[in-house]
């Protein structure tokens, strides 16, 4: 898996059988799709294309969660939104983002209407910044979760303040252990459990070797959204592991997808990545079709 290629949405709409509430879009930068199939990048596709409806590949999908704009104004996007329906409710900030833009990734959200902003990868000490983004990540020690978690409390009461919720997404490094404590664990008990929320990645979490619905319980009630991503094969190295269509893979979603449900979790975000091992759109339906008849 990596993070130059993904592809986002999940679930079933309000009143249709299943577990998941309400269907969604994830659209993160240098996606392969999100509502232009045939975009690598979109940062000229938004603009150009009014979103229409027919580039949706399921009427099911009812939300969206941004990270970045795509050279876009927030406003424009809401409108552009609108126009077809899609209510969005979440957006991604990398942590040097918010420490050096913060307010700006405050005002966008609100612009928007946003119920929560969330951290999508966390920052380093300043050596360690220079590195490329994935030896970066798993270069991080303790003393980076301390000192994400001292901006994220401090972040966390100003979107508090704006009138929604904080949260932190992880990857695989966050499961990396420090004198016998996660990364994952020492961030969280570094935070106040009412600024910082989680948004979990059952994907990448899956990929480190941990149990999503261990984590759903230890964390219940503070976990608030999922990125519902399946493992067709895992790898000792979990920048190997590869994706596929929801319920072709590895995860046991009955449990994980029953867990955060009777937990509480209200939003879910489908995720596949590259290397794609069909055309998106195809595992789109496959992936919603899986979900929208999950029960327990």
């Amino acid at each position: 898996m990596n993070e130059s290629g993904r592809f986002f949405g999940i679930g079933v709409g309000p009143g249709e059988p299943g577990l998941i509430p309400v269907i969604a879009w994830n659209a993160l930068k240098q996606c392969d799709i999100i509502f232009v199939p045939r975009a690598k990048t979109m940062s000229h596709s938004v603009a150009r294309r009014c979103l229409p409806t027919n580039e949706i590949p399921d009427h099911r999908f009812r939300e969206i969660e941004f990270a970045g704009y795509y050279g876009k104004s927030a406003a424009d996007i809401g409108k552009l939104l609108k126009s077809i329906g899609l209510t969005p409710v979440s957006t991604h900030a990398g942590a040097d983002l918010i420490a050096s833009s913060g307010e700006q990734v405050i005002a966008d959200a609100k612009t928007l209407g946003l119920k929560y902003i969330i951290c999508s990868s966390p920052m380093s000490d300043a050596a360690k910044a220079k590195l490329e983004w994935a030896k970066k990540m798993d270069a991080l020690d303790a003393g980076d979760w301390k000192l994400n978690a001292d901006l994220f409390n401090k972040f966390g009461k100003q979107v508090k303040a704006a009138g929604m919720q904080f949260g932190y997404h992880n990857h695989h490094v966050e499961f990396k252990k420090f004198d016998g404590k996660t990364g994952f664990d020492t961030l969280f008990a570094s935070t106040d459990a009412d600024l910082v929320k989680i948004e979990l990645d059952v994907g990448w979490a899956v990929a480190a070797s941990q149990d999503p619905v261990a984590i759903l319980n230890k964390y219940k009630g503070r976990v608030v959204a999922l990125h519902v991503k399946d493992i067709g094969k895992l790898d000792a190295d979990p920048h190997k592991a590869t994706t596929v269509a929801v319920g072709e893979g590895t995860i046991d979603w009955k449990k994980v997808v029953g867990t955060a449900n009777a937990n509480g979790v209200k939003h879910y975000f489908y995720e596949q990545e590259e290397p794609f091992t069909r055309p998106i759109l195809e595992s789109a339906k496959i992936s919603a079709d899986y979900l929208s008849k999950l029960t327990v």
